[in-house]
Parts: C-alpha cells; sequence; structure tokens
C-alpha cells in the first residue's frame, strides 16, 4: 500500500465522521473516495497477480471476508440495543448479517442495525466481482480501456438523468450494482496511473516539483469539500460528479510516494491502517452518546468525545486484529 493513501483514508475518515456528528456536507465525496480507492489499490496490488496460474480466487476472495466480516457481525450485535428488534425482524438481521442489504432499495434494510455497514455490503460485492472484471479489463488494450470508461461515463450519466430523484438514493448511492461504477473507475485509474508512472517525462516533473505535487494534493481535497457545500442535495446523490477532483486527489498522492511529503508521516500512516475499523464503529459510539443527557446540548462535546472513543477502540482491534494474523 502506498503511504500517502494510507493517510489520506484517515482525512477522509474525519470528514465521514463529521458528516455523522454535526452535519458537515463531506460524507457523501468521502464515500466515493473510498470506492474508487479500493478499484485503485486492488488493481495495484493484484494486477499482476490475476494473471499467474497459481492464484486462487477462492483463496483471495475468503482473505477478503475474513477482513471484513468478524468487525462486522461484532458491530452488527452491538447495534441490537438501539433498535426496536422484534421477531419480525429476523430476515432484515439476517440479510444485514450476510451483507445483502444494499441490495434492497428500501432505508429501513439497508440503514438497519450499523447503518454504515452498507458500504461494506457493496465492498463485499466488488470483491466478489473484481477477478472476473479485473482480467477482462486488464486483458484490453489501451482503445479498449478508454472504451469501457467512456461506457460506464455514458450510462452512468444516462441513469442519473433519467432515474427519478425519489429513487437515487436506493439506486444511484446505496445499490452496488451502481456504485460499481465508483469501483470501475478506480481499477481504470490505477492503470492510467500505471502508464503515468512509467512516463519519463511526468517521473521528471514529479521530482522536480514535488512542492506542487503536493499543492495539488491539499487543493483538490479543498475543492471537493467546497464541491461538496456547492451541489444541492439531489446532486449528492450522484457520487459521480466527485470522480475527476476524486481521480485528482489519488493519483497526485500516489505520485507523491516518490519524493515523500506530509502524507509520510507516521502518525498519519498508522491512523489510516485503523480506519476501516474506525468507520465501522464512529457511527454507533455517536448513537451511543447522543443518548447521555449531558450531551443532548453540547454537540461540539460530544463530536470531541465520540471522536476519541471511536480512535481508540479503531486501535484496540486494529491491534487485536494484527496479533491474530500473526499468531
Amino acid at each position: 500500500m502506498i503511504r500517502e493513501l494510507t493517510s489520506l483514508r484517515f482525512i477522509f475518515i474525519i470528514f465521514l465522521f463529521l458528516h455523522h456528528a454535526v452535519m458537515f456536507r463531506g460524507g457523501d465525496m468521502s464515500v466515493c473516495f473510498f470506492f474508487v480507492l479500493g478499484g485503485f489499490c486492488m488493481t495495484l496490488g493484484y494486477k499482476e497477480r490475476l494473471s499467474m496460474p497459481g492464484f486462487r480466487v477462492g483463496g483471495f476472495i475468503l482473505k477478503r471476508l475474513f477482513k471484513f466480516y468478524p468487525l462486522h457481525w461484532i458491530c452488527l450485535l452491538a447495534s441490537l440495543p438501539l433498535v426496536h428488534f422484534c421477531i419480525e425482524n429476523w430476515s432484515v438481521f439476517a440479510v444485514n448479517a450476510l451483507l445483502l442489504q444494499s441490495f434492497i432499495p428500501k432505508s429501513s434494510v439497508y440503514f438497519s442495525y450499523n447503518a454504515v455497514s452498507w458500504y461494506l455490503a457493496d465492498t463485499v460485492f466488488f470483491t466478489f466481482i473484481f477477478p472476473l472484471a479485473g482480467r477482462f479489463i486488464f486483458g484490453l488494450g489501451r482503445r479498449g480501456v478508454w472504451c469501457v470508461g467512456v461506457f460506464v461515463v455514458v450510462s452512468y450519466a444516462l441513469l442519473a438523468c433519467l432515474l427519478p430523484v425519489a429513487y437515487r438514493h436506493a439506486i444511484m448511492y446505496v445499490n452496488p450494482f451502481v456504485r460499481c461504477a465508483d469501483f470501475i473507475m478506480g481499477i481504470l485509474l490505477a492503470l492510467g496511473y500505471e502508464r503515468l508512472r512509467r512516463n519519463e517525462r511526468i517521473a521528471s516533473f514529479v521530482k522536480g516539483y514535488p512542492l506542487l505535487i503536493q499543492l495539488m494534493i491539499i487543493f483538490s481535497v479543498v475543492l471537493l469539500v467546497i464541491e461538496s457545500y456547492m451541489l444541492s442535495d439531489d446532486m449528492l446523490l450522484v457520487p459521480g460528479l466527485f470522480w475527476p477532483l476524486v481521480a485528482v486527489c489519488i493519483v497526485s498522492a500516489a505520485l507523491a510516494s516518490v519524493n515523500g511529503g506530509w502524507l509520510q508521516n507516521r502518525i498519519l500512516v498508522r491512523l489510516g491502517e485503523c480506519s476501516f475499523a474506525f468507520y465501522m464503529v464512529h457511527h454507533l459510539v455517536i448513537r451511543y452518546f447522543e443518548n447521555i443527557p449531558v450531551f443532548h446540548s453540547d454537540r461540539l462535546l460530544l463530536t470531541a468525545v465520540t471522536f476519541a472513543v471511536s480512535l481508540a477502540l479503531s486501535l484496540v482491534y486494529s491491534r487485536v486484529s494484527w496479533l491474530t494474523r500473526r499468531s
């Protein structure tokens, strides 16, 4: 994993946390960033391995599922005291436990229990399709890759124009078949990045102007926040609008790894490594603390305390998970 991208994970997790804690309008672009980054990183890590004769698709999928499901089930059980659970809800509970909730276009299902786990349901779906989609895209020539990109953008734009606004949240924002577009854009972005990295002129430019690359990262993040505030609530449900700036942010950070920089800070990288655990627990922590009277009228105190508790829990889980893998 490129250290700069690991650090960026934590920065965007903070935006997502603030979205849930104080309604900061950075949650939608953060989710888009993570989906695109997932395709980008999976391509860089597995492109060569997919073509190897000894590559086992089953082993790849199981390794990913063992990373996701244990913490999901812990958070699912932790969410039970917060919901009105009855025997009629067993079907919703089962769908949630299997991480299938985002396939069902009802907010009472895809936002059930630990509401943020819908993102994980989509990520698990991407895990299953990556070996097939990756081999197909990697086998295409340059023109073929461009054709895939144009097809994804055009079909996505048509869906955004034709789909009634009332269905955007369930279909364009949550549904894994549509959010697959973000993931595929990440795959295509990784292929483009590899070409840039091999280009001698680009390599010389990156080495000669390291400060400019760092500024590109900062400006792209700032512009993403500004875009989030400029878009209407309906347009925020079309995450593809964030693709250009997300692409600039990710590629700039990846290119910056040549010269180092502030994103290689050890603390930021360590925090980025626990971003998945932070994402899974933070919403539950906020919901629990919201029920404590002292936090009802002091949102700033609630934000500070829940951030600290979420960070502590995620660091502990990441440490325990690392020790378990080593043993």
